[in-house]
């Protein structure tokens, strides 16, 4: 591989050499000498690409294991997951038992905020008094804040709901886990119902929006196949990595896109958890097959956000969510 400005990329020692095992001995006897490090050690084998020179990853990753339970026998292998790493290969060769990315992500996507910016549930009470005071005829202002203030709290429901789904996974203990997944993607459908409620928050209208600048049904087909691959993918496969850099809460791509994605990774965790094989997905794969398809999506909003309608939006979900948080 070749950088912009023209330099090769170094090559990388073959670990599943002799001449690996010298280094990383070697490399890990300093690292307790100088830090007294043990415990997590980060090794990303054909990080931001690279080729990996004949050798066969799963071996790859054997080496690089071997080495790091010589030197530590505790140890934890902290993985990134970065433009296509880990490799599948690599996680069906190693102890995932002693592996960390996990199901305590912090972060929705690589520009999301890593943490509240206040306490969890602060904005409970809000709500509480927003909900109690709301005049009988909702200002298009008032509307609006209510939504986007409801849809916040149930977020911050998520991060409180994610920490406790991947204690149930680490103590394999099924029938917490799947209560908790069903909690959570309750809430994803009640956010979905809120925002359907206003026209601000609606995937439906962004997408009506653009048809309006086609001149002709294939235009307008392509247009608002790329105003949806915008907010979820960013672009194609070459920029994957940039994915949901434009992402925005709206009906339609919480209760579609999200949540169909959502499913799929708990039912991938909980195979695992089973000793079930798992799939590989290819998240561009699946982006792409929700956004290409010419579906179509409410344009104008339904319910309101003060009521309980049939299918428990609004109000119902943004009291019960209001009622776990204390």
């Amino acid at each position: 591989m070749v950088f912009t400005d023209g330099r090769s990329r170094p090559d990388w020692p073959a670990s599943d050499t002799p001449h690996y095992d010298a280094v990383a001995d070697a490399f890990y006897a300093e690292q307790h000498r100088l830090f007294e490090a043990s415990g997590m050690w980060a090794v990303d084998l054909l990080h931001e690409g690279g080729k990996s020179g004949g050798v066969p990853p799963d071996e790859a990753a054997r080496g690089v294991e071997a080495g790091m339970r010589r030197a530590d026998p505790a140890y934890t292998w902290v993985l990134q997951a970065w433009v296509g790493n880990p490799r599948r290969e690599l996680l069906d060769a190693v102890d995932r038992e002693r592996l960390l990315p996990s199901l305590r992500a912090n972060q929705a996507s690589a520009v999301g905020p890593r943490a509240l910016g206040y306490p969890a549930g602060a904005l409970v009470p809000a709500l509480r008094l927003m909900l109690s005071g709301a005049p009988g005829e909702l200002t298009p202002g008032f509307r609006f804040d209510l939504v986007d203030l409801a849809r916040q709290v149930v977020d911050d429901e998520a991060r409180r709901i994610l920490p406790a789904l991947a204690e149930a996974a680490d103590a394999k203990d099924l029938d917490r886990y799947d209560r908790l997944v069903a909690l959570f993607l309750d809430g994803v459908d009640g956010q979905d119902a809120v925002l359907s409620t206003d026209e601000n928050f609606l995937l439906g209208h962004w997408v009506a929006d653009v048809r309006r600048w086609a001149g002709s049904p294939a235009e307008s087909v392509r247009l608002a196949t790329e105003a949806k691959r915008l907010l979820t993918s960013w672009g194609y496969e070459d920029s994957f990595v940039l994915t949901e850099y434009a992402t925005r809460s709206w009906a339609g791509l919480v209760g579609g896109y999200f949540r169909s994605r959502w499913e799929r990774w708990f039912a991938e965790v909980r195979k695992a958890l089973t000793a079930e094989p798992t799939t590989a997905v290819d998240w561009y794969r699946f982006t792409a097959d929700w956004v290409e398809p010419d579906v179509e999506f409410a344009a104008v909003p339904s319910g309101a956000p003060v009521s309980a309608p049939p299918r428990g939006a609004a109000a119902g979900t943004v009291h019960a969510v209001g009622n776990r948080v204390k």
